[in-house]
């Protein structure tokens, strides 16, 4: 997972990938079939949503913190230690709670450090500290300093209140369209165009999440669920269930597009048997109906077929390829020995041995359906 993770971080090492970018990737980077959405180490997630660069400013902070912690001998050091150094093997700091008490932590330590040496507080200076003092001090002083300036003492409390009053609207946007999206699932059996009303309102309010757009493309008919699905994509590019659902869409409509996002799904989630079943189902639904095509031109529906099929012996090449990585330490997802899977494999070949004798044979319906499995 360690190591998976380090990848991440090699794509954008200096100002990262944004918040939850393991939560979002983890599934298109596992080099095993283990089960994780948290990395459970807080500084790598750190470092794959911050960079270098935010993980740098939260040392500046730290740093200095525990120097005077340890320079005071307080007695809240070994908790502080203990809580950051866990953090380096679980995701303590993916809790708002954790850093809460982090910053209370540190500035109780602060307290008790000024009381052991008998000194007050920080007061505002009248000029800044001698050159004699610790840097660290000085900093503190030039800062306490900017704050006795009037521009200061209204911009920075003004800011931070403007920067609160965002993030509530942005919770509350996101527990609306929670509270919706449930209120639609529990009236959705008498009344499904309420429900859907509800769903459309809870998309309004939460664009970001993907299930939402999954529930409104299985309410809707081919072209709008199409735009659904498309349009959950535009803000969540890496999420496989929004590929796999337009991929068997598109082929239900016999659009070879659909490959691509079938392709696409199976690269976001590798270590799925479900999504290489769906892909490699819909490769050899596409590749019938294809061979079916009694309107197409010969030449034409040949070369559709084809390409289906090669498409369809990729998904099951790649599937061998990663089952022959095994066996793993761990397989969570009891990955690999599908029996589905290769029998599609094997079904796909004969489908492509038979092609080449539609160019002298009508083609006949009930040798082109696919064999029950």
């Amino acid at each position: 997972m360690y190591a998976d993770a380090l990848r991440v971080i090699g794509g954008a090492p200096w100002l990262g990938q944004g918040g939850d970018t393991w939560r979002s990737v983890y599934r298109s980077v596992q080099s095993s079939p283990y089960t994780g959405s948290e990395v459970h180490s807080g500084y790598l997630d750190l470092l794959m949503d911050l960079g270098l660069a935010g993980v740098l400013v939260l040392l500046a902070w730290i740093i200095p913190a525990l120097r005077s912690a340890f320079q005071s001998r307080c007695r809240l050091l070994p908790s502080v230690l203990l809580l950051l150094l866990h953090s380096l093997i679980d995701f303590d700091l993916s809790y708002g709670l954790v850093w809460l008490l982090l910053i209370w932590l540190f500035r109780w330590a602060k307290a008790e450090a000024a009381a052991a040496d008998g000194k007050v507080p920080l007061s505002l200076p009248a000029k800044l500290a001698p050159p004699s003092e610790p840097l660290f001090r000085r900093w503190l002083v030039l800062l306490a300093y900017c704050r006795s300036i009037r521009f200061f003492r209204v911009l920075l409390p003004g800011t931070a209140a403007l920067a609160l009053l965002c993030a509530a609207v942005l919770c509350l946007g996101q527990a609306e369209s929670l509270r919706r999206e449930r209120l639609a699932l529990a009236v959705e059996a008498q009344y499904p165009q309420e429900a859907e009303k509800l769903l459309r309102q809870a998309s309004t309010l939460a664009p970001a999440r993907h299930r939402l757009y999954l529930a409104l493309a299985a309410r809707s008919d081919a072209e709008e669920a199409a735009v659904w699905l498309q349009r959950g994509l535009s803000y969540e590019r890496a999420r496989p269930e929004l590929e796999l659902a337009l991929g068997k869409l598109l082929a239900e409509r016999e659009d070879l597009a659909a490959l691509e996002h079938l392709r696409r799904a199976t690269e976001l989630n590798r270590y799925s048997n479900m999504t290489w079943v769906t892909a490699m189902s819909e490769a050899s639904r596409l590749a019938a109906m294809k061979m079916a095509d009694r309107e197409a031109e010969r030449e034409l529906q040949q070369q559709a077929a084809w390409q289906t099929l090669a498409a369809g012996a990729e998904f099951y090449a790649r599937y061998t390829e990663l089952t022959a990585g095994g066996p793993w330490r761990r397989n969570d997802l009891n990955f690999g020995g599908e029996e589905t899977v290769i029998r599609l494999g094997e079904q796909l070949r004969r489908m492509r041995e038979s092609l080449p004798a539609l160019r002298m044979n009508p083609v006949s319906e009930s040798s082109c359906q696919p064999d029950p499995y």
